[in-house]
């Protein structure tokens, strides 16, 4: 990630946490009119509530793509330059967050042995001991970079982008998504 990438994506954090407090803003503001508008016009006080619920939903949507593309970044080391980037980086990497990661490695594991498990077993079953061997480095004290953290909690929920799920992702990207959270981990 270069300097002007990385000025974007700044501009482009800050763009939408100005729309979800602006949305937030809205939402709040034509609540309250519309509760004070209940005893003067119902149907006023109903449009100015929809107004409120509408305008709470895009809060919620841009705050939500905020926060996923501070995962994304969190990707690359390079934009832990960023304050939010580093945050959500440095808590990831904290130990109770690792051990969670450890244990829903082993658990992928673990069901993906079971019938109608979400994981594609046979992936998994390449990969069943270099998952148990990475469970364990993440829960013990070694140090991680942030970045191998994200990868690997991303792998474990983002479904549709995960080879763990998802049949159409090739299966090669889970050998390098692997090697990837490996190589953070010291």
């Amino acid at each position: 990630m270069h300097d002007r990438a990385l000025e974007q994506a700044a501009r482009d954090l800050d763009s939408r946490r100005r729309r979800a407090v602006h949305a937030a803003t809205l939402a709040a503001g034509a609540g309250l009119v519309a509760c004070a508008t209940v005893f003067i016009s119902l149907p006023l006080a109903a449009a100015l509530g929809a107004g409120a619920v509408l305008e709470a939903v895009i809060a919620g949507t841009a705050s939500n793509g905020r926060r996923e593309l501070v995962a994304r970044l969190a990707l690359q080391p390079a934009a832990y330059a960023l304050p939010e980037v580093a945050a959500y980086g440095t808590r990831v990497s904290e130990p109770p967050q690792r051990a969670r990661l450890a244990a829903w490695l082993a658990e992928v594991v673990a069901d993906s042995r079971m019938p109608h498990s979400l994981y594609l077993r046979d992936r998994v079953a390449l990969v069943a001991q270099e998952l148990e061997t990475l469970a364990r480095e993440l829960a013990s004290p070694r140090s991680i970079a942030p970045a191998s953290a994200v990868a690997c909690r991303r792998l474990l929920t983002h479904m549709t982008e995960s080879p763990l799920y998802n049949p159409r992702v090739p299966q090669d990207d889970l050998h390098l998504t692997l090697r990837r959270i490996r190589a953070g981990i010291a």
